[in-house]
């Protein structure tokens, strides 16, 4: 079961033909992140500052099984699945700034970034935007 799930994270993460991100700016600017599922690092450059790092992932699953049986109720199973699959990021660009990001991701990726000076970024799989 724990080589399943860690298969099916490598395979979100990795993906089928990219290893890449989009960090979008207010103006609608695109930024690409580059990241490696293997090591956890990830790197962007924002008007031609680079910036690096690593991040993290948290995966949860969680099944319930039911059954009925007796007089008033009839036979049967029902099963649920729920999935929680969140991440976090922190890079950092040679002069110490800083650009933190929150995600969340099942099949796409979809989050949040902001840097110390108060911008915010929209994170997404590059999916999402093509």
């Amino acid at each position: 079961m724990k080589k399943t799930l860690l298969s099916i994270l490598v395979l979100v993460l990795v993906g089928c033909s990219s290893n890449n991100l989009l960090l979008i700016d207010k103006n609608n600017k695109e930024h690409i992140v580059t990241y490696n599922s293997l090591t956890q690092t990830m790197e962007t450059s924002i008007n031609g500052k680079k910036f690096t790092g690593n991040y993290v992932t948290n995966s949860s699953v969680a099944f319930g099984t039911t059954q009925n049986y007796g007089k008033n109720f009839s036979s049967g199973t029902s099963q649920t699945y729920i999935s929680g699959n969140s991440g976090r990021a922190f890079l950092k660009s040679s002069d110490n700034e800083i650009l933190q990001c929150e995600f969340t991701f099942n099949v796409k990726l979809i989050g949040v970034c902001s840097d110390n000076k108060g911008e915010k970024y929209n994170l997404i799989s590059s999916v999402f935007w093509n």
